[in-house]
């Protein structure tokens, strides 16, 4: 019996050195685990580029069963470049893709200890392209990648960081645009343009807009354009002329001898206006007589007042045409309309 049973065991021991040569034990740590789940992912991608969304996919469903904080990095990123960017995503599928494949890498980096550097922020379009103050837009919409930074911490808690600030650049300096600036997700900024938002945008030379990374890159720049301001209307065009004074003045002599005589026709002009001329004509005029302007009796333009010779001999007479016209004054030009904003 002592032999038989030391055989068994034996056996035993030997059966279990066996089994043991044929199980792979993976001594690695959930988070290298983890890392080199990423790895692989990477280099699916570069394989089948088409197919990244679903690599990312299945890397993040993967993770779940090996590292969970892991598994939550992944799907955020996932969130990042498929879900949530919409119709706010103006940059190409190849620049998302390998964005992406950058924000795996960095976390792989994390993963094994390795020092991570936040990726730069990408600008892709700007929505309008310059600002016209004469048809100023509510806002300027920048689009781009990794505006703001978004990390999470081993709680479970997240902390975001931006990482572009706009400006307003003119020949008077620069101005932070913060107070107007909105950063809705990471792959838009917003500033407000508006005319109620009051921007201090306004009165300055060689405007521009600047995008800027926080560590004093320039993404983008677009120019504002000065708004057309009113000029000021034209002159009106003063009154026109116009007969002021008329009268046919009857002049003669029924005696043998003659006469002469000075008067004065007319008076002060009409308010808002100022003398232009004269007419003494004579009429119906027999024997020897007639009339003729002396003189105005005032060197003031608003007197429309003549002085008028009239003459006759012995037994003639005449008739005096006399007509004083005036004409409007000038009118002061008009003001030029306020531009308080160009």
């Amino acid at each position: 019996m002592e032999t038989k049973k030391g055989c068994l065991i034996l056996v035993f021991f030997v059966a279990i050195l066996t089994v043991s040569g044929c199980i792979n034990i993976d001594t690695r740590t959930p988070a290298e685990r983890a890392a080199q789940s990423i790895d692989e992912a990477i280099a699916a991608i570069d394989r089948n580029s088409d197919q990244w969304r679903n690599e990312v996919d299945k890397l993040g469903t993967k993770l779940e069963t090996i590292e969970s904080n892991a598994a939550q990095d992944v799907k955020d990123i996932a969130a990042k470049s498929i879900a949530s960017g919409g119709q706010e995503i103006k940059c190409s599928v190849d620049f998302m893709r390998d964005r992406t494949k950058q924000d795996l890498q960095r976390l792989a980096d994390k993963l094994r200890g390795k020092p991570t550097i936040p990726p730069l922020p990408t600008f892709c379009a700007v929505v309008p392209t310059g600002v016209d103050m004469n048809r100023r837009p509510n806002f300027v919409e920048f689009y781009g990648y990794d505006f703001k930074l978004r990390e999470r911490s081993s709680s479970g808690t997240y902390t975001e960081t931006a990482r572009v600030r706009a400006f307003l650049v003119s020949d008077s300096g620069e101005t932070q645009l913060d107070s107007w600036t909105d950063l809705p997700t990471h792959y838009l900024l917003t500033v407000k343009t508006a005319p109620s938002d009051t921007i201090p945008i306004c009165n300055k030379e060689n405007r521009h807009i600047v995008l800027r990374s926080i560590e004093g890159l320039q993404l983008s720049s677009i120019g504002v354009s000065k708004l057309s301001c009113p000029t000021a209307p034209p002159t009106p065009d003063p009154e026109p002329e116009k007969r002021f004074y008329f009268t046919r003045e009857p002049y003669g002599s029924g005696a043998p001898w003659g006469f002469t005589a000075n008067r004065e026709f007319g008076g002060t002009c009409s308010q808002g206006y100022h003398r232009s001329r004269y007419m003494v004509v004579e009429e119906e005029k027999s024997g020897s007589a007639g009339c003729y302007f002396s003189n105005w009796v005032s060197g003031d333009e608003k007197m429309c007042k003549i002085n008028v010779r009239l003459w006759t001999d012995g037994f003639s007479g005449v008739k005096c045409n006399i007509q004083i016209f005036e004409t409007g004054d000038n009118k002061p030009a008009p003001p030029t309309p306020p531009c308080p904003c160009w």
